[in-house]
C-alpha cells in the first residue's frame, strides 16, 4: 500500500493573512493614488465614496475533501456591510461616457461551511471540514454612461448606468481537519451592473445613491488535495459622497 508523507508547512516562511492580502490589494490602492494625482487639470476626475448593504445568494457549491469525497450543497445566503471607493475619469460633456476603476470590501463574511450531517460518505477525521467562509473583496473596472441635468430645486442632478468585469479577490477563513485556512486568493472573474443618482451639493461636491447586481465566481484551492467552486448572485444598495476636480459639465 502506497502511503504518503505529509508536508508540514515551515510557519516562518507563511505570510500572516493580512500581509497577504495587503500585498494582493496594494497595487491597487497605489494605482488609485497615482491616477489621481497624474490626471491633468483639464480632465473631469470624480472618486466616490460609498457604504452600505448587500446580499448574495450562490445556488449551488461544489466542494472536493482530499482525491475521494465530492459534495454538492446549496450554499447558505448572506447580507454584508460594504465599503466602495471609485475612481472615474469622464468624458468633458453633460452626456458622456466614463472609465472607473472600483475597489469593493466586504466588512462580513459569506458562511460556506457544509452540513456533513445529511451527507451519506463522511470524509475521514483529517479532512473534516468544521468552517469555511468567505468575504466578497473585488476588483473592477467600470464603464459608465451619463446625464447631467437639473432636478426641481435647480440643484444638478447626473444619472449614470453601466456596467464592468473584474475579478473576485475574497478571503477565505476554515479549518479543514487541523489545518487553519486564512488566506487571501485570486478566486475569479466578477461582472457587474450599475445603476447611480448624485445631486450636486456645491461645486466638485455631490451626495450618491447607487445600486449594484452583481455575478461573481469563487474558485480556490484548498489544503489537503481539496478545493471549493461556487457561483454568488447579490445585489447591493450604496449612498455616499463624490468628490469631482471641478463643476459638472454644463452647469
Amino acid at each position: 500500500m502506497r502511503t504518503e508523507t505529509p508536508v508540514v508547512a515551515d510557519p516562518a516562511r507563511e505570510e500572516p493573512s493580512t500581509q497577504r492580502g495587503l500585498s494582493i490589494l496594494r497595487p491597487v490602492l497605489v494605482l488609485l493614488v497615482i491616477a489621481l494625482l497624474a490626471s491633468p487639470s483639464s480632465a473631469e476626475v470624480s472618486l466616490s465614496l460609498v457604504g452600505g448593504w448587500g446580499g448574495t445568494t450562490s445556488p449551488e457549491a461544489d466542494l472536493e475533501l482530499g482525491p475521494e469525497t465530492d459534495l454538492s450543497y446549496d450554499a447558505a445566503e448572506g447580507s454584508f456591510l460594504q465599503y466602495d471607493a471609485r475612481i472615474t475619469w469622464w468624458s468633458p460633456r453633460p452626456t458622456g461616457w466614463g472609465l472607473g476603476l472600483d475597489l469593493a470590501w466586504a466588512a462580513s463574511e459569506i458562511d460556506l461551511t457544509p452540513d456533513l450531517f445529511f451527507i451519506a460518505v463522511q470524509p475521514p477525521p483529517d479532512l473534516a471540514l468544521t468552517s469555511l467562509e468567505a468575504d466578497l473583496d473585488a476588483v473592477t473596472l467600470h464603464l459608465l454612461r451619463r446625464r447631467v441635468t437639473r432636478g426641481t430645486l435647480g440643484l444638478p442632478l447626473v444619472l449614470y448606468g453601466g456596467g464592468g468585469i473584474g475579478a473576485l479577490v475574497p478571503e477565505i477563513r476554515g479549518r479543514i481537519g487541523t489545518r487553519e485556512i486564512d488566506s487571501r486568493e485570486l478566486a475569479g472573474p466578477r461582472l457587474e451592473a450599475v445603476l447611480g443618482l448624485e445631486s450636486e451639493l456645491d461645486p466638485g461636491i455631490g451626495l450618491t445613491l447607487e445600486a449594484r447586481v452583481h455575478y461573481s465566481r469563487l474558485a480556490v484551492d484548498l489544503p489537503r488535495s481539496s478545493s471549493i467552486d461556487a457561483d454568488f448572485w447579490g445585489a447591493s444598495l450604496l449612498f455616499g459622497i463624490t468628490l469631482r476636480n471641478g463643476p459638472l459639465p454644463g452647469t
